[in-house]
């Protein structure tokens, strides 16, 4: 966890943006957010869905929506 928190302070310094990917629980976010993520991905927040379903996506209210994939 110190390794990990060096790099994200890192980034930070240098104004490097951060995503961490592959969330699929809770406690992983609650984790990226205390040492300083920014953005996340992963199965947490949304499956993997056809081209066709994600177009139709209003992208602009996430919460708002249901995926049917």
């Amino acid at each position: 966890m110190k390794i990990v928190r060096s790099i994200f302070n890192r980034l930070k310094e240098l104004e490097i943006g951060t995503i961490s990917k592959g969330l699929e629980i809770t406690e992983e976010k609650i984790v990226s957010a205390k040492i300083g993520c920014g953005y996340y991905q992963g199965y947490l927040f949304g499956r993997p869905v056809p081209y066709e379903e994600f177009t139709r996506l209003d992208l602009d209210n996430p919460t708002e929506q249901k995926l049917t994939a």
